[in-house]
């Protein structure tokens, strides 16, 4: 009952549904909005109704079993020092993911980041701060209308640390927030095989793709946690296809 998608954006990648690996769609921001350039988009654009069909009419062509919505602009981060701005984005979201819905209603649907909100809290599993972990509780009770909005929940277990343990920490301090909040509903981890490229990893680490032991370690790891996992990755820091 494990799942394994494929979101990679590889060129030339090979078929690999006959591995069991099925496709996932995400709707990027620049697929969404008509101004595909975020700084020169107007403070209140919406994605369009004609590019939300675009992207339900692609993940039926693939066959994918979510369209997952991908819109970073929206933080809904830190929401005790920018209150106002992250309820206008929560409502945004909320918006967008309800009009996905009548639009395509034989489609499943997630998001790509809120949920949870880990934004600034990557680390928190190692670290564990009670200021800090009550602010990220925080954050997650506001997304909680995002919550009841999805079919499924797509966490980041993207790679921080070259300290397995640490990483674990932190999914499971995810894990937990999601159940939290909402029990029950399906969790697929993103997973990216390099560490990230952003965040509090080290300099040395940044964009080096995982040790053999480390991605198997985390491949367990989700296989024992969450019902599935979204493999990302293959877009080059060129700004092309890898």
């Amino acid at each position: 009952s494990f799942v394994v998608y494929d979101a990679t954006l590889y060129s030339d990648k090979p078929d690999l549904l006959p591995f069991g690996v099925r496709p996932l769609h995400i709707a990027y921001e620049p697929h969404l909005f008509d101004e595909h350039i975020r700084g020169k988009r107007p403070v209140d654009a919406m994605p369009t109704e004609m590019r939300l069909r675009i992207q339900a009419d692609e993940a039926r062509r693939i066959t994918s079993d979510y369209t997952v919505i991908d819109i970073e602009a929206w933080s809904v981060n830190n929401s005790r020092h920018f209150e106002r701005e992250v309820a206008r984005n929560i409502a945004r979201l909320a918006n967008v993911l309800s009009q996905f819905r009548e639009i395509a209603p034989d489609q499943k649907v997630g998001l790509f980041g809120p949920l949870p909100v880990v934004g600034g809290y990557e680390r928190l599993g190692a670290i564990m701060d009670r200021k800090m972990f009550a602010d990220m509780q925080r954050d997650n009770n506001n997304v909680t209308l995002l919550f009841n909005l999805v079919d499924a929940v797509f966490p980041i277990g993207y790679t921080f640390t070259d300290k397995f343990e640490e990483w674990r920490a932190s999914l499971i301090v995810q894990i937990s927030e999601i159940k939290r909040i909402k029990p029950g509903i399906p969790v697929f981890l993103f997973l990216w095989p390099k560490y990230a490229n952003y965040g509090p990893t080290p300099n040395e680490l940044k964009s080096r793709p995982l040790e053999r032991a480390y991605w198997r370690y985390q491949l367990e790891t989700a296989h024992e946690l969450v019902d599935g996992i979204v493999i990302w990755g293959g877009w080059g820091s060129d700004n092309k296809r890898e």
